[in-house]
């Protein structure tokens, strides 16, 4: 249930980001009464990481979008999937990076199999930074590669901005 809601908070945020914020002050009522009696509105800064098991959703919906945009070469998608400020993956370099995989394989998997939750290791690396690990499967059954990224909560970024930061696919 969580990852469908991931899903949907990504696929929402990424078509209209004030549906989310309606969703949210849906999800704390005393925020609209607050507002309604011209009260100062409740603070309720929350990190990603407080509730594990939404975050881990989050991160493999994330992974899940990137690995689709790839299985179809959709590199301005790919890129558009990733929290890459310094521009560190142009689309033509994921491309480039994807390339010795699809001269192997004709397709990667993204069908249910590919996209179970033993497929992602998510491992906390220090204090609010966290490394995802997503194996890519190939149509032939072949899961020597990955997708290697990281998630560093410390940097400030809007909630509809992307999490992953690629460090590499390969093997």
């Amino acid at each position: 249930m969580l990852e469908i809601l991931a899903y949907l908070r990504l696929t929402l945020g990424a078509v209209d980001s004030s549906l989310l914020d309606e969703w949210e002050q849906m999800r704390h009522p005393e925020e609209i009464v607050a507002r309604a009696h011209h009260q100062p509105v409740p603070a309720r800064k929350k990190r990603l990481s407080d509730d594990p098991r939404a975050f881990a959703a989050r991160v493999r919906a994330e992974l899940h979008r990137l690995l689709k945009a790839l299985a179809q070469k959709d590199w301005e998608a790919a890129k558009a999937a990733l929290f890459d400020p310094d521009q560190d993956w142009s689309a033509e370099r994921l491309e480039q990076a994807l390339a010795p995989f699809f001269a192997e394989h004709t397709v990667i998997d993204t069908t249910p199999r590919a996209r179970t939750p033993q497929q992602t290791l998510l491992r906390e690396a220090g204090s609010g930074v966290w490394e995802a690990q997503h194996r890519i499967w190939a149509a032939d059954g072949d899961d020597l590669w990955m997708i290697d990224a990281v998630i560093d909560l410390r940097i400030d970024r809007p909630e509809d901005q992307p999490l992953l930061s690629l460090r590499r696919i390969g093997t």
